[in-house]
């Protein structure tokens, strides 16, 4: 391959990254310390749970460690938490209040089985990740 193929290749692929590159810049996140944003997010989801009329069933909360050999730039916290009930009231709460593009956070895992003593409500095992940079 030549050098001006070369260039062409490597002008034709930043070209198709430019976009998602100018959105990120705008959107990343302070570095911040791992369990910072583990129990900022950890707050938000029973903050947010509350909101939309969701209840956290008792000792269902786990932090879930990091992964090993996490990215160069970007690490993930993750809590995994059992809410029950409305279906209206889970989808309200994935869909406006959990995942969010904007601040690298979403539900990565969702579990959904009918809740034991309500027919009417629905269990949902949810992991949900936040991105961030680690503080250095």
């Amino acid at each position: 391959m030549s050098k001006l193929e070369e260039a062409k290749l490597y002008s034709s692929s930043r070209d198709s990254v430019a976009d998602q590159m100018e959105w990120l810049a705008q959107h990343e996140p302070q570095p911040s310390p791992h369990q910072d944003v583990q129990s900022a997010l950890q707050q938000l989801i029973e903050r947010e749970a509350q909101v939309t009329g969701l209840t956290i069933k008792p000792g269902s909360q786990k932090l879930l460690p990091p992964e090993e050999g996490q990215g160069r730039h970007f690490h993930r916290a993750k809590v995994e938490v059992t809410v029950t009930g409305t279906d209206e009231a889970l989808y309200t709460w994935l869909h406006d209040r959990i995942n969010s593009p904007e601040q690298l956070r979403g539900a990565t895992n969702i579990r959904l089985s009918p809740d034991r003593e309500d027919d009417t409500k629905i269990d949902a095992k949810v992991v949900i990740e936040q991105w961030f940079i680690p503080a250095t």
